[in-house]
């Protein structure tokens, strides 16, 4: 671990090395999760939030990517070149909108990743709240995804998505071994499902979520 420093705070300089994708978050204590330490996100394009990694105070730096066009992007990272996740999201076109029934400035979140060493320090949550706020400058209303894991499934509910009743319900009733005629259990219950049951694997076939945005900044 290199060190550098960033005010007053030490900044840990992780080597990655090869990243494989890990199923399964650890369990990390609050005091250590990520906190904000500067940056308006809505002003300045990029936030700085502190984790304890480790036991090394560690900065994580979190900036928008400008792609252009109907596409948003964030960068995670430890210093300028060292990457730790990325977030992007598109802007659905007419005939794709019309092909899923979606409403007019739909937006899809077609990548999220936090690299397997920095996960469970609520990296991921901070990702799908800034995403939204690109999206919102852009006039989107509504963010889709298609996901096909247990834990992207779980992060998903945890911030506010609701499994679409058309393309995700019947399927993520099978999932759980519910029965097809029952209601679908609330977003807490099904997180809770997901964690407890061992009948329901780490991958599945896709299931489409949905949040319709409001008006509060991250």
């Amino acid at each position: 671990m290199v060190g550098s420093v960033h005010g007053k705070m030490k900044v840990g300089l992780i080597k990655i090395g090869k990243q494989s994708i890990v199923r399964g978050y650890p369990e990390i204590p609050i005091k250590d999760k990520a906190r904000r330490v500067s940056g308006k996100f809505s002003k300045d394009k990029v936030a700085f939030f502190s984790i304890n990694h480790k036991g090394v105070k560690t900065i994580v730096q979190v900036k928008e990517v400008n792609f252009g066009g109907g596409i948003v992007g964030l960068r995670f990272g430890l210093g300028k070149r060292k990457r730790i996740g990325s977030f992007w999201a598109r802007q659905m076109g007419s005939e794709e909108l019309a092909q899923h029934g979606f409403e007019k400035n739909t937006w899809c979140l077609s990548h999220r990743l936090i690299y397997s060493a920095f996960r469970g320090y609520g990296l991921g949550r901070i990702g799908f709240r800034l995403v939204e706020e690109l999206i919102k400058q852009k006039g989107g209303k509504t963010i889709v995804m298609w996901i096909r894991q247990k834990d992207a499934l779980n992060g998903a509910l945890a911030v506010g998505y609701k499994v679409d009743p058309v393309q995700g319900e019947s399927r993520l009733k099978s999932i759980l071994g519910l029965k097809t005629d029952a209601p679908l259990p609330s977003s807490e219950k099904i997180r809770e499902l997901l964690r407890s049951s061992p009948a329901v694997g780490d991958e599945f076939y896709q299931i489409l979520v949905k949040r319709v945005l409001n008006n509060k900044k991250f």
